[in-house]
């Protein structure tokens, strides 16, 4: 929407009253208000005081017969709306990832301000020490539209893909919620139909009545069946198939994009379609660009992404459908306390606005609702019983988190609880090397408790720039830290290596779905992401590429000099193959051709590494190229 967007903080806000402020200044929209902090105020202020936004657009040029409404998106606080000094009441929206609309007539130029209040919670990571604070300031995060929309519309459009696997069979449950004008009754059919987007395939169309009152709301639904259905796959295991519903009102029409795909959890793997599927995933925070972060994942090599805590613009969303990439999406609670009731309406909320999105796979209930390893342990055999003592009185209870999730659809993995080793979580979050003991304890840990390795929600380890103090960077736990780490410049090369050997042990254990934690920082100074607030890729970056390919070969434990290492294949594609592996270290070498089945493990025998050598490089061909993976001992 254009025009210039100011900001302020309120002088006073009480009653009925219009609230005043006595200093304005430019603020971004789409984004948060941020300048703010360039003046007077401190964050704490901020989010302890009403903050308005004000804009002015001249008279929209409409007919007469034509509906004028503000459209805000990612309107987190926004409590209340005036036009030209008239208060207007706001549609109720029960989130910030659903739009607030606030309908008006347009008959000459619009002052528009908007209150928000900065003490609503948006939820989950928000608020917490993951993000920075003013990640929860309120604001247009996601901007503004002024939408114009016949008499009588169609409000909302909500389309529900079904697929039978075993008939070869695909439908699409369409539900429309239509405004009927002020004026006129309706007594009409809505038209529509379905057609594949950049694919030869089979359409349909249909048509519905619906019919009311002046002035109501009437909801109608219809099944859309699918002819010769083409299904949407994950990256690297087929094509991503999309349809477009459209629908027809008169005057008024909508559409959305849709996809057909089937996930399960079958014997503690992932499949989708039917299908077995290795997922490599990473954990993406609020607030970095949508398109970027999915650009960074498909260069990592993975085909998951762990939305943690918050719920994302569309853009992501519509991004990973094209890309192929699928989402574990969580709800925006996290912490100990969980309540039901509120979890409900926020899951309904999430499915609405996203369920027909096929990259949508899985959904997490719960999340970290305590950690029995929040004290950092060391190594060695007694942190090995401090570790299972932990995890042996650690608890959870997952009631409420289970009878959220039973409302989850069937088409989607549902996670009731995602947390640390002994609390019972269906997802487990592992930190060998940064909380507890060392990275290459994860064949321990998994042989010790072989179900923490089937869904990893969470691996990894923090890095933190020069001499930043770390109790400054959002997501960096300080007394970790300096558990492990004496300077900043040595922590990227550990959490290259922490996020190296975990990634190998969880890949020659075959884990159907690890994630990586995370994707990027949410700050300047550090974090626990692999690619920098900047745009930086850290040493980390390449290390997680590697293990990630779809053909790579791993070490049987972390290589050192003057030792033998076993080395190990993993094919992950639905192709058997041949594949030529050669290792070097220092003066010594050898190559061998190992045949390994599809979604297969195999050894490739054994490099002995002299005592002199400074590192070790292996190298192999695969279907997409040669791949290299060095590691300094």
């Amino acid at each position: 929407m254009a025009g210039k967007w100011m900001a302020a903080v309120a002088d006073s806000s009480s009653g009925m009253e219009r609230p005043t402020a006595e200093s304005w200044v430019p603020v971004s929209v789409p984004g948060r208000p941020l300048e703010l902090l360039e003046g007077d105020f401190d964050i704490d202020h901020l989010l302890e005081n009403p903050i308005l936004y004000r804009t002015t657009i001249g008279a929209p040029q409409v007919d007469t017969a034509e509906r004028t409404r503000f459209a805000f998106h990612g309107a987190h606080g926004l409590t209340r709306a005036w036009i030209n000094g008239t208060e207007h009441e706001l549609e109720e929206s029960p989130s910030y990832f659903e739009p607030t609309r606030l309908e008006f007539d347009a008959d000459e130029e619009v002052e528009l301000r908007l209150e928000f209040d900065p003490t609503r919670s948006p939820g989950g990571v928000f608020g917490a020490e993951q993000v920075p604070a003013s990640h929860s300031l309120p604001g247009l995060w996601w901007g503004a539209d002024l939408e114009v929309r016949p008499a009588t519309f169609i409000r909302r459009i909500r389309a529900n893909p079904r697929v039978d696997l075993d008939d070869g069979t695909a439908e699409i449950e369409v539900e429309l919620e239509v405004d009927i004008g002020p004026d006129d009754p309706l007594d009409d059919s809505i038209t529509l139909s379905l057609r594949p987007e950049g694919f030869r395939g089979g359409g349909s169309m249909d048509r519905v009545a619906v019919s009311g009152a002046p002035g109501t709301t009437q909801t109608v639904s219809t099944t859309l069946e699918v002819r010769d259905p083409k299904l949407w796959w994950p990256r690297g295991y087929g094509s991503q198939h999309r349809y477009t519903v459209r629908v027809k009102l008169g005057a008024d029409s909508t559409e959305q994009a849709v996809g057909l795909r089937q996930v399960d959890w079958v014997d503690d793997e992932l499949h989708v379609n039917g299908e077995r599927v290795r997922a490599r995933g990473l954990t993406r925070l609020p607030g970095t660009d949508p398109a970027d972060d999915v650009d960074w994942a498909l260069e990592a090599n993975a085909n998951l992404l762990r939305v943690r805590g918050h719920v994302p613009r569309p853009e992501l969303y519509r991004a990973c459908d094209e890309a192929g990439i699928l989402l574990w999406q969580e709800l925006p609670i996290s912490g100990a306390t969980f309540d039901a009731e509120q979890a409900r309406p926020l899951l309904e909320s999430v499915l609405a606005h996203y369920g027909s999105h096929p990259s949508l796979g899985l959904m997490g209930v719960q999340n970290e609702s305590t950690d029995p390893f929040e004290k950092p342990l060391g190594s060695g055999r007694l942190a090995r019983a401090g570790f299972r003592w932990r995890a042996w009185r650690a608890s959870c209870d997952d009631h409420d988190a289970q009878t959220v999730s039973a409302n989850v659809p069937d088409d989607l993995v549902a996670i009731p609880v995602t947390g640390a080793p002994g609390l019972g979580a269906m997802a487990s979050t592992l930190s060998p090397g940064w909380q507890y003991l060392e990275a290459a304890d994860i064949d321990w840990l998994l042989e010790r408790y072989p179900h923490l390795g089937s869904l990893v929600g969470a691996f990894g380890a923090a890095s933190i720039s020069g001499d930043v103090d770390p109790a400054s960077v959002p997501g960096v736990d300080s007394a970790v830290f300096n558990h492990r780490i004496s300077d900043g410049d040595s922590s990227l090369a550990l959490q290259a290596r922490i996020l190296e050997t975990v990634a190998d042990g969880l890949r020659r254990r075959s884990s159907s779905i690890l994630v990586a934690s995370s994707l990027r920082d949410v700050a300047p100074g550090g974090g626990t992401g692999i690619v920098a607030h900047d745009g930086e890729p850290k040493p980390a970056f390449e290390a997680l590429k590697a293990v990630y390919e779809l053909v790579t070969v791993l070490f049987e434990s972390r290589p050192a000099a003057g030792t033998t290492v076993s080395l190990v294949v993993v094919n992950d594609t639905d192709n058997p193959l041949e594949v030529p592996v050669r290792w070097q270290a220092g003066t010594a070498d050898d190559e061998v051709t190992i045949a390994v089945d599809s979604h297969g493990r195999a050894g490739a025998g054994t490099a002995a590494i002299p005592a002199d050598a400074d590192a070790i490089t292996v190298a192999l061909e695969t279907p997409t190229g040669p791949l290299e993976r060095k590691i300094h001992l």
